[in-house]
């Protein structure tokens, strides 16, 4: 005779119990019950670690960098490469155009980029400062940019610079950024 008793209140009450003719006991648990209970270790378990770099690089790159990796070795038209993977709109923040004072910085930055906006003074600070942005191989991150009509306006100015419409928030809250057209280097924050 089975006369297991559960610990938790609830498992206890949906356990029913029945006596048939003969007089033998018979104990009857929902599916869902012993389901959970056959689960609950699996869930509980911990995480497994499978790869820990401590804060090193990885080498893994995004689709876009191996694209763009790739068209350089292969001379895909730049047109091609420019264009990003999959981009949605409107991309909004909460910066807006302003003037900035220059600042070093201690953040990590790989890769030099900067940030505009879909306005005339964006496009104005982009053919101005293009050459320079090519020589250091600046990527664009643009925001409050509704449609990709605006961005296409926006690449005509910008030429051959890579230029992304994404979310800028989290960028901008770690270095401090209220403000575009702005632009970080590895050392400094500046227009």
């Amino acid at each position: 005779m089975f006369t297991h008793k559960f610990t938790l209140p609830f498992l206890w009450q949906s356990v029913r119990r029945f006596n048939n003719s003969n007089g033998d006991h018979y104990t009857m648990i929902p599916k869902g019950v012993l389901l959970g209970l056959m689960i609950a270790p699996m869930v509980m378990a911990e995480p497994e670690v499978i790869a820990d770099f401590g804060g090193r690089e990885t080498g893994l790159v995004s689709p876009s960098e191996r694209l763009r990796t790739i068209a350089s070795k292969n001379s895909i038209p730049a047109a091609i490469v420019r264009q990003p993977i999959l981009e949605r709109f409107p991309v909004e923040s909460n910066m807006r155009v302003g003037v900035i004072d220059a600042h070093v910085h201690n953040k990590p930055v790989k890769r030099p980029f900067f940030i505009v906006g879909y306005d005339q003074h964006s496009a104005e600070w982009l053919e101005a400062n293009r050459t320079y942005l090519i020589e250091i191989n600046a990527r664009g991150l643009v925001t409050n940019v509704q449609s990709d009509q605006q961005m296409r306006i926006l690449r005509e100015y910008g030429g051959d610079l890579s230029l992304d419409a994404i979310p800028v928030e989290s960028i901008a809250a770690v270095f401090g950024l209220e403000f575009y057209p702005v632009l970080v280097t590895k050392e400094e924050v500046t227009q």
